[in-house]
């Protein structure tokens, strides 16, 4: 609606400039027919001898009005005006006829006068002049005519031109309305559907959070178990053995603490008695993916030899597997038990060599004494005392 009514807006501007434009062009003309009835008023006012002009004096401003209307007409073909323009365009040769008309009417006027003046038969002169202010008038009147016709045929070609846009932008507008209509229809479906992914997309964040909190109560609950366990737990990655973690646990075992093993191997602080049992260990590890129980040896930092069981799973972290292994201390077991083989073995051969008497139950005492004395890293008891 503001362009159409800017259209109008213009339109009714543009009319009004081509009538201001065409308007003096005929007043000009209607001045000339003016001053030339007043020349002719003029001219019979000395004929009957009621004045003494000069004849000279009576055209002077039907002059200055032709000039003023030639001003005009040059002054607007310049500037382009339709009137002058036109490819059928004439007004220059009127203008000519015009003035070739003047001057014969001026010429015959003199003469009429004259022949007045001087007392003679001025009847054929009187005619003459008489034609020649009707062929004066005429031309002006063709002129007049002239600068109407085409005057209006500019106003309806500017009507039709005017009409003619305002009809194409109501056509336009239509289709714009159109288009905004199907814009808006779209805009709401789209709306709708980005509102039904919102809460779509809304439910999963929520279903997410709950993931990622359930998540971080895990990590958490295997942090702590992780820390706190008796156990010893290492983490480590399985292309190159590298340890990436270990707990309290593993430096109660093998005296190692958390920063003098993290970023390397169990090669580089040769933690491993037999490294062959590294590789049995990974070689079972791999087509299983877990090992339980794996029996080995472990040299701890001062130098002494621990019995372990080894339980490990691998385990994707960061999209590339590595292996928690918890290891379980025997050392204890396992010198009970040889220690039990060893007794059993000392009761089925007679008895302990070197103490009083042959009582199993005797020797039974002496080498438990024994056993306590050793684990106190004290000197052993005498038997036969």
């Amino acid at each position: 609606m503001v362009i159409f009514s800017g259209l109008v807006m213009y339109g009714f501007q543009v009319g009004v400039r081509v009538q201001r434009v065409d308007t003096p062009l005929i007043i000009a003309l209607h001045e000339i027919q003016l001053e030339a009835t007043n020349a002719r008023l003029s001219i019979d006012t000395i004929l009957n001898r009621q004045t003494e002009n000069r004849v000279e004096s009576i055209w002077k401003y039907l002059d200055q009005a032709i000039w003023y209307f030639e001003r005009l007409c040059v002054t607007r073909k310049k500037s382009g005006h339709p009137i002058l323009t036109h490819p059928g365009s004439s007004i220059e040769k009127q203008l000519a006829t015009l003035n070739m008309r003047l001057a014969r009417y001026k010429t015959s006027t003199r003469h009429m006068i004259s022949a007045h003046r001087n007392g003679l038969d001025a009847t054929v002169s009187a005619l003459e002049n008489r034609e020649d202010f009707n062929a004066l008038l005429a031309c002006l009147f063709e002129m007049e005519t002239y600068l109407r016709t085409i005057a209006e045929q500019n106003q309806r070609n500017y009507a039709i031109a005017h009409f003619g846009a305002a009809g194409i932008l109501l056509v336009l507008m239509a289709i714009l309305a159109i288009i905004i209509k199907r814009f808006e229809r779209q805009r709401t479906e789209n709306l709708r559907s980005l509102e039904e992914s919102n809460r779509r997309l809304n439910t999963e964040i929520a279903e997410r959070e709950k993931a990622q909190n359930a998540l971080k109560a895990s990590e958490a609950l295997f942090r702590n178990i992780f820390r706190t366990s008796p156990e010893a737990i290492v983490i480590s990655r399985l292309s190159d053995g590298l340890i990436l973690d270990v707990n309290d646990g593993f430096n109660a075992l093998t005296g190692y603490p958390k920063p003098a093993v993290v970023g390397k191997t169990a090669e580089e602080i040769q933690l491993w008695k037999d490294p062959r049992n590294r590789k049995t260990f990974v070689e079972n590890l791999n087509p299983y993916g877990s090992v339980r129980n794996l029996a080995t040896q472990f040299i701890t930092r001062d130098g002494s030899v621990k019995s372990v069981l080894l339980s490990s799973k691998i385990v994707p972290l960061q999209n590339e597997p590595h292996i928690p292994t918890v290891t379980r201390d025997i050392t204890e077991i396992k010198e009970t038990e040889a220690f039990r083989r060893h007794f059993h073995s000392l009761l089925s051969h007679g008895g302990y060599t070197g103490m009083q008497g042959s009582s199993p139950a005797a020797g039974f005492i002496c080498v438990i004494k024994t056993r306590i004395f050793i684990d106190k890293n004290q000197a052993p008891p005498d038997c036969n005392t």
